[in-house]
C-alpha cells in the first residue's frame, strides 16, 4: 500500500523491487480517482515494473450502488464510474483482471483476492521460465 500523494512520487518505487502483482484501485464514485489510473499510476507501474500484471480494482461499490441522480444536475456533476467504463480501461491499461468491491459490505471482497492471487501466480510463473546463462 503506497500514497499517492505527490511527496512520496520518490519514495513509492522503493516499495515496488519485490512485487508479484499491484492492485491499482480508484474510488467508483470519484471520477478523478479513475482518470488517475491512465495518466498517473499506469504509467509509473509500467515504467518501474513492466513486466507485472496490474488488477485493477474498483472501490466504493456500496456508494455507487445507493448513487441517487439528482433532478437539477451542477455544472460539476460528475455520475459514478460504470462497471463498463471500468472494464473499458482495465483492456487499456492492459490490467490481467478489473473488479469492483466495497469494504463496507464486503461485496466483491473474495473476487479482489482471487484475481491478486492469479495475477501474483501468473508473473511468479513468468519469472521462472527467466534464465541466466554466463560464458
Amino acid at each position: 500500500d503506497t500514497a499517492g500523494e505527490e511527496d512520496y512520487d520518490r519514495l513509492r518505487p522503493l516499495s515496488y523491487s519485490q512485487a508479484s502483482a499491484v492492485l491499482v484501485c480508484f474510488a467508483l464514485d470519484n471520477r478523478d480517482s479513475f482518470v488517475n489510473v491512465e495518466f498517473k499510476w499506469e504509467p509509473e507501474i509500467r515504467h518501474y515494473l513492466p513486466k507485472v500484471p496490474i488488477v485493477l480494482v474498483g472501490n466504493k461499490l456500496d456508494l455507487r450502488e445507493s448513487h441517487v441522480v439528482p433532478e437539477v444536475r451542477p455544472r460539476n456533476y460528475k455520475p459514478p464510474v460504470s462497471t463498463r467504463e471500468g472494464r473499458s480501461l482495465a483492456e487499456r491499461i492492459r490490467a490481467s483482471a478489473y473488479v469492483e468491491c466495497s469494504a463496507l459490505t464486503r461485496q466483491g471482497i473474495p473476487e479482489v483476492f482471487d484475481a491478486a492471487i492469479k495475477a501474483s501466480l501468473q508473473s511468479i510463473k513468468y519469472k521462472k521460465t527467466l534464465r541466466c546463462t554466463l560464458l
